[in-house]
Parts: structure tokens; sequence; C-alpha cells
């Protein structure tokens, strides 16, 4: 009787010990090494004391099956976390939600700052932005890039913010 209680005593203490390592693992993972998502305000605010990072802005819909694959496949991948950790300010924006964006001293909505950044082109989704604080210009990227894609792409918009 007595062995049979340590027995359940020793396996109820490894299981407990697993599943708090377990947790602790999922959440060292997931606390620290994926992208930090800001919305436009938060980054509008920052590009201001930091104008040598560009605003990449990532538009999406719930809806989108596209986006999603893109979040997964290239948005997960290490070597684009970096790059964008490293030069970017990284924003999600869906036009569809109801938020409301700061434009200088104009509060509009998601959809409406999708106009003014997109100069009203439709462009479908994905589309990625990039704003450059400096000049305030935009290049507009639509349609889902892979991880190898999104780093040349990535790759060329920091050289062309350079020379702007």
């Amino acid at each position: 009787m007595l062995n049979l209680s340590i027995k359940r005593i020793f396996i109820y203490s490894v299981t407990v010990l697993l599943l708090v390592l377990f947790n602790f693992k999922v959440e060292a993972k997931s606390g620290n090494e994926g992208l930090e998502w800001l919305d436009w305000n938060k980054a509008q605010e920052l590009a201001k004391t930091d104008k040598d990072k560009i605003i990449f802005i990532d538009v999406y819909t719930d809806w989108c099956g596209w986006c999603k694959k893109m979040d997964k496949d290239t948005y997960e991948n290490e070597e684009i976390i970096k790059m964008i950790r490293k030069k970017f300010l990284a924003v999600k924006l869906n036009p569809e939600k109801d938020a409301k964006y700061k434009v200088d001293d104009m509060e509009v909505s998601g959809s409406q700052l999708l106009n003014m950044l997109t100069n009203n082109q439709q462009m479908g989704y994905p589309t990625i932005l990039f704003i450059i604080p400096k000049t305030r210009v935009v290049y507009p990227m639509a349609g889902y890039q892979n991880a190898v894609d999104f780093k040349a792409t990535l790759e060329k918009i920091m050289v062309n913010s350079k020379g702007k």
C-alpha cells in the first residue's frame, strides 16, 4: 500500500514538473522571437524620433487566405524577423476593422488611411506598404511573397531609402 502511494506521488510530481517545463518553454519561445507588430498611431510616434527606420505596413483582412499564409511562411522566418527588427517599424493594418487612426491633425478609418496611403488605388490583399519617414515616400506592393522574395523586397527598400 505504501509502495503504491509513493509511485503515485512520483508520477504526479514528474507530470507536474513536465507541464511546468513545457509551459515555460512555450512562453519563452513566443515571448521574444516573433515580430513586434505596432498599430499605425504607435508607429507614427516612433517614426518621429527614429527617422532611420522604415515603416512597414502589412495590410490584411481576417478572411484573406494569402494573408494568413504570408503570416506563417514569411513573417515567422527568422531572417525576415531579424531584418524587420533592425530597420523597420512593423505595422498590421486591417482596413475592415472599426478603428481610428491619426494622420497629421485628422482622425480617419482604416479604409480611409489605406486609400490615403495608396492614392485610392485598389490593390487587394495582402498589400505591403513601405513608408520612408524622412521623405514620406510610399512604396506599395500587392500580393503574397514567400520569405526569399520578401527578403529581396526588404533589401531593395533599404537601398531605396538611403538614396532619398
